[in-house]
C-alpha cells in the first residue's frame, strides 16, 4: 500500500466506514483480524472488503459458530439466512417431506473456510 497512494486511500476510507458501522465491541477485534490477513497477503482487498460486510451483517455469536456447518443442520434458520447470504455457508439439502424436526443442511464454503482461517483463529 505505501507503494500506491490511491489504493492506500481506498483501504483507509473502507476500513473506517467498516469500523464506524460495526454494532458490537468484538466486531472490531474480528474486523483486525481481516486487516492483518489482508497486511499479510493472505486474503486481497477484495476478500478483506467482503469479510468486512460479513462481520457487519452478522451477529459474532453467529460468525463463531460458523466452523459447525460442516455437515450441520440447519438448528437456527436465522442465522444460517445471514451466514448463508454473506457467502460463509452454502444450502447443500433440503427434506423432500418438511416435518417439524426435519431441517435444511448447510455446509461451509471455500471463502467460509478462508473466513475462519483469517478472521476467526
Amino acid at each position: 500500500m505505501e507503494d500506491d497512494p490511491d489504493k492506500k486511500k481506498k483501504v483507509g476510507e473502507t476500513l473506517l466506514l467498516l469500523i464506524e458501522r460495526m454494532d458490537e465491541v468484538e466486531k472490531s477485534e474480528l474486523l483486525g483480524n481481516a486487516f492483518r490477513s489482508y497486511l499479510c497477503r493472505k486474503i486481497n482487498y477484495e476478500e478483506f472488503f467482503r469479510m468486512g460486510r460479513a462481520i457487519d451483517r452478522c451477529i459474532v455469536a453467529d460468525l463463531k459458530f460458523v466452523h459447525n456447518y460442516e455437515r450441520a443442520t440447519d438448528a437456527f434458520p436465522d442465522a444460517a439466512f445471514d451466514l448463508s447470504s454473506c457467502g460463509l455457508i452454502e444450502m447443500v439439502g433440503m427434506p423432500t417431506i418438511r416435518t417439524e424436526s426435519s431441517r435444511n443442511q448447510y455446509k461451509i464454503t471455500d471463502y467460509g473456510e478462508l473466513f475462519i482461517n483469517c478472521v476467526l483463529r
